[in-house]
């Protein structure tokens, strides 16, 4: 999945065509982010929520410079 955006905004990660994210579905972002802070990653964007759509985002940038948005979905 690409998106390409005109502009940042507050909230989202900003790329263009050249940059690749990978989206990943989980069950915890505390605990991915947790970890992937402690094993060297950066922490793009914090972890947000969206009550409307029901999930929660956050994106970090690997060792290598890969970004990856992770995302939780809030199951009732």
């Amino acid at each position: 999945m690409v998106f390409i955006q005109e502009k940042e905004q507050a909230g989202i990660s900003f790329w263009d065509a050249r940059t690749t994210v990978l989206y990943l579905y989980i069950d915890d972002n505390d605990a991915v982010l947790e970890k992937a802070s402690i094993l060297g990653s950066t922490i793009l964007y914090p972890k947000s929520t969206t009550s409307d759509y029901g999930f929660a985002i956050a994106e970090i940038e690997d060792s290598e410079g890969n970004r990856i948005s992770i995302s939780q979905i809030h199951r009732s």
